[in-house]
């Protein structure tokens, strides 16, 4: 790829010389190793997802470069097999969007569907008997569309936690759902929570299985960037009890989780800086 682009460079009159191609979870892997060299991975949680670690050469068998101690390697979690442990709305979310049976942990943990799977969720006729009747038939119609319940509105009803809940009811209220109670919003509210704390809880098991496979035992940072880890509310901390529960607590405590915003970008440009060096 980078002898093609440096090609089509060449051609057009471009005078630049592609130093290195970066994926963005190596790039914000490396942009957090400048200040933090115990960095031990990169991982995206915004609106794909996927995780980047530093593996031992030896201990991959498909290497056949130069010799070095090190290396990175891009998981592409995102497209794991998750078959087995996927639900009733995981699978429908899968079946109607555009790849199917492709990117299934993407699509349990990722902003592109979480707001998807909370509309599948909510719409199913089990869930839908717990509201009242009004706001049961609003939301029918509200959230009878694909796509029709954003990421960004399911974080702001997670995040209001009024006595009345008030920004629930105005995030459905400009939806279409005029006529929720206090125990709808609740309910709505919950939906939103259990949707987001699996993803979270998941997101921190992958984490864990690679700090693991790759033997990282002692302290360790881990790079995160992404609007989901950035902004989506609470989503660091149930990570951060994610990894208590799979490692306990005195592994999990020397795990830093720090945000590496633009990440991806910074760590490109400082990887083609060591390049010209070298």
């Amino acid at each position: 790829m980078v002898t093609l682009l440096q090609e089509e460079l060449i051609e057009r009159g471009i005078k630049m010389r592609v130093c290195a191609l970066a994926n963005d979870t190596v790039g914000t892997m490396e942009a957090a190793a400048y200040r933090f060299p115990d960095t031990a991975m990169g991982v995206i949680l915004g609106t794909g997802t996927n995780a980047a670690y530093l593996e031992k050469t030896s201990n991959v068998s498909k290497w056949s470069g130069p010799a070095c101690d090190e290396m990175v390697i891009n998981t592409e979690w995102g497209n794991l097999n998750m078959t087995t442990l996927m639900n009733s709305y995981d699978v429908a979310v899968d079946l109607a969007s555009d790849n199917p049976s492709a990117q299934r942990l993407e699509k349990m943990l990722s902003g592109m569907y979480l707001g998807e799977l909370t509309r599948v969720t909510l719409s199913d006729s089990v869930v839908m008997s717990a509201f009242s009747a009004d706001c049961a038939a609003e939301m029918k119609v509200a959230f009878k569309t694909k796509l029709s319940l954003p990421t960004a509105s399911m974080a702001a009803m997670e995040a209001d936690t009024s006595p009345s809940l008030s920004e629930v009811g105005r995030v459905l209220s400009e939806a279409g759902v005029v006529s929720s109670t206090l125990a709808d919003r609740v309910l709505v509210r919950e939906a939103c929570v259990c949707v987001s704390t699996r993803a979270a809880l998941l997101a921190a098991t992958g984490v864990s299985s690679l700090l693991e496979l790759s033997g990282h035992t002692n302290k360790c940072t881990v790079a995160v960037d992404g609007t989901v880890f950035e902004c989506y509310p609470f989503f660091k901390e149930r990570m951060e009890r994610g990894l208590e529960i799979v490692l306990g607590e005195q592994r999990a405590h020397a795990i830093d989780l720090i945000l590496a915003k633009d990440g991806s970008g910074v760590g490109a440009a400082i990887i083609a800086a060591i390049t010209r060096t070298e």
